[in-house]
């Protein structure tokens, strides 16, 4: 019995954006042995909502950390968020300080975009203005920054060392950086899960990118997949398949083979 927690993006899911059928089986033999499955994303709640009935997933965990919702029950956990004057003067100084710099705001029912801004995989609320962002009229649960100008990597150092720790600043993927509300990352409240609901069960964290960091660590046991950011394949205790290979459910299938 295992309590896991994945990554989607770059981890579970193929490049096509999909769970395999060899995945939702592994996963669903660590449910049926008394297992716990936790879902842990920078994307929305709502883009994710499906995949975790796909996988029968315990809990999901959204927005980088901001958002808990148990599936089982159809409850809302807990969303952290940036207040809206807070939301707004962030925007403020990331345009003053990175000229060019492209945003967006995600909120729990939509977010709204900067024209041009690149999302990868467009969400089911995703909505581009016609005009750069300027006001936040409602709490938001991130800020979403690219610039044609810097890598991630680069802007999210720029970032952080700009807001310090008023933020917490994320790499989730190739093409955009999450400014999220002071503290959250993607451990938040994992062990609390893991004590309330996984009790004595080890925990064992898959990922691939910066911004899986805090959770790897977090987590008793850190796998790595084989197409992961340098960072995290140096960071794990063990590197897996590509995410393309099914790394998730061959690393599950192996424990389950040999009894842990």
């Amino acid at each position: 019995m295992f309590f896991v927690v994945t990554d989607l993006d770059g981890t579970l899911l193929t490049s096509d954006r999909l769970v395999t059928e060899r995945a939702k089986s592994a996963l669903t033999k660590v449910r049926s042995s008394g297992g716990v499955v936790v879902l842990i994303t920078a994307r929305p709640l709502r883009d994710v909502t499906e995949i975790g009935q796909e996988v029968g997933a315990n809990f999901l965990v959204c927005s980088g950390g901001a958002v808990l919702y148990d599936p089982v029950r159809g409850e809302l956990v807990r969303a952290t968020t940036l207040g809206s004057r807070r939301a707004t003067s962030l925007i403020s100084l990331l345009r003053q300080t990175f000229p060019g710099i492209r945003l967006g705001v995600d909120h729990l029912a939509r977010c709204d975009l900067d024209p041009g801004f690149h999302v990868g995989a467009p969400g089911v609320a995703d909505r581009h203005a016609t005009e750069p962002l300027r006001q936040v009229a409602e709490p938001a649960v991130k800020l979403i920054a690219q610039s044609d100008e810097m890598p991630v990597d680069r802007l999210a150092r720029a970032i952080s060392a700009l807001v310090g720790a008023a933020c917490s600043v994320a790499v989730p993927c190739s093409y955009f950086v999450d400014v999220l509300p002071a503290g959250v990352h993607k451990a938040v409240g994992l062990g609390e899960l893991h004590e309330c609901h996984g009790r004595v069960l080890p925990s064992i964290a898959f990922g691939d990118m910066p911004s899986d960091l805090p959770m790897l660590r977090w987590a008793d046991v850190s796998v790595a997949t084989a197409n992961a950011h340098p960072a995290v394949l140096e960071a794990c205790d063990h590197v897996t398949a590509h995410h393309d290979a099914d790394g998730v459910a061959v690393y599950l299938e192996s424990l389950i083979s040999t009894g842990g």
